[in-house]
């Protein structure tokens, strides 16, 4: 029983971040969550002036653009739930750059930000609630949660393994979390709100497919144009340090066949690099695992963090058969 419920915060890694403060590298991630926190000082400040990056279709139709892209911006501190946001933006968002690349990461939280307020801008939503007219479109959009949700169902799919407080699959709390989000909105008629939510999902978790994430979603169409495997796409990866990846990626409980740990070990299960490709794993797979197979053949298994242990135990297991 020692260690079921156990649940730690990842250790700080080194990242390859566009500068640094410090020992801190700034990442899009830390940049925007950063951002983030400055604005519930600015609303104590002057609300006047922070409101002025709230999404509203009719403003931005007024001209008033900006608005396409600051609203992730805006998280003023009215309730807890603008701090959940925020932590949930760092937590998993860092995970999702680390794996895709910063560059690609960067083009995807702008990507996600922009065109889904476009398209809500372009069907003529109205920012003008009227609960009591359930046909009526209707949306306000600000906060970094949206994304922080969106790159939560990233992490899920991308590592089915993942396991948090008390045990509790990844994937049911993704599930559990946008299902909440879908019911307010239905209950308030918000349809204009639902569409925000569907857009930012889809458009998060397709973009980050094309690079070789949310491997459970296969249904995705991986478009060569958008090609590349995790951790490459100029710039962005793990930078590793004297031959060793960055640890410390706690919060998940992830079984598989490392007791043994060593290089024997991964590459009695696993098929040398270049080997055919099997049948059971798409082009961008088998490129993921040479990629990870070089590594390993390079620095050894324990050269690989917890997320790479997952991947590989993943892909193991679909070798197999199992």
């Amino acid at each position: 029983m020692a260690g079921r419920y156990a649940f730690s915060l990842p250790s700080p890694q080194h990242r390859d971040g566009w500068f640094r403060i410090g020992q801190l590298d700034i990442t899009t991630t830390v940049a925007v969550t950063a951002l983030g926190v400055a604005s519930m000082f600015l609303y104590a400040i002057s609300k006047v002036t922070l409101v002025k990056g709230v999404f509203v279709p009719e403003l931005v139709r007024d001209g008033e653009v900006w608005r396409l892209a600051l609203w992730p911006l805006v998280n003023p501190p009215t309730d807890l739930w603008m701090i959940v946001g925020l932590a949930f933006f760092w937590y998993f968002g860092r995970f999702v750059e680390e794996d895709m690349g910063r560059k690609p990461f960067t083009v995807l939280v702008v990507v996600a930000t922009i065109l889904p307020a476009a398209i809500v801008t372009l069907v003529n939503a109205s920012n003008d609630p009227d609960l009591l007219n359930p046909g009526r479109w209707s949306t306000a959009t600000y906060s970094v949660d949206l994304l922080g949700l969106a790159f939560l169902a990233v992490f899920t799919t991308s590592h089915p393994g993942a396991r948090f407080l008390f045990n509790i699959p990844g994937w049911v709390i993704a599930l559990v979390a946008v299902s909440l989000r879908v019911l307010v909105a239905v209950g308030d008629r918000m349809w204009a709100t639902l569409l925000m939510l569907a857009l930012v999902l889809g458009i998060t978790v397709f973009g980050a497919a094309q690079r070789g994430l949310c491997s459970e979603l296969s249904f995705i169409p991986r478009l060569r144009v958008f090609a590349g495997t995790p951790g490459q796409g100029g710039g962005g990866g793990r930078r590793r340090r004297g031959g060793r990846a960055g640890r410390g990626r706690g919060g998940r409980v992830v079984e598989g066949p490392w007791q043994g740990s060593g290089r024997g070990a991964a590459a009695s299960a696993m098929p040398a690099p270049g080997a055919a490709r099997p049948d059971g794993l798409s082009r961008l797979e088998q490129a993921e695992l040479d990629t990870l197979l070089d590594l390993i053949a390079e620095h050894g298994i324990d050269s690989l963090n917890a997320g790479e242990r997952a991947r590989l135990n993943e892909l193991s297991r679909r070798l197999r058969g199992d």
